[in-house]
């Protein structure tokens, strides 16, 4: 876990690498007792588990000054062959070219799935 207070001091946020050492209650207190599917941790911790080798995630928790949390938000980073639908022609010539710039066919893509204290998605 890594902790960050904001400059004035208001709010501090947390970066969490599972959802396991985020306290269940804490996260029902914000996102309720039977959030949507995309904020459940059962099915948070179930696609950690399952894309562990395809990507990336973490969970950040904000809080105000007094400790209470505020809001919530899982980030998950899929690193994508761009390439990948191209036809076979295309595709050769790109592994050609991986070698020297490998960076070349891949993109990074963020998901995010939040909640804030209203107990509304902010979006």
């Amino acid at each position: 876990m890594t902790t960050h207070q904001s400059e004035d001091e208001s709010y501090i946020y947390r970066i969490y690498d599972s959802i396991t050492d985020v306290s269940l209650a804490d996260w029902q207190r914000l996102t309720g007792t039977i959030p949507d599917l995309g904020m459940d941790p059962r099915m948070i911790r179930v696609l950690e588990e399952t894309l562990a080798d395809q990507c990336r995630m973490w969970i950040i928790t904000v809080a105000d000054a007094v400790g209470v949390l505020v809001a919530c938000a899982c980030l998950s980073l899929f690193v994508v062959d761009a390439l990948r639908p191209a036809p076979i022609a295309v595709r050769k010539i790109t592994e050609l070219i991986r070698g020297v710039l490998a960076w070349l066919p891949q993109v990074r893509a963020v998901a995010l799935r939040s909640a804030c204290a209203s107990g509304r998605k902010p979006y």
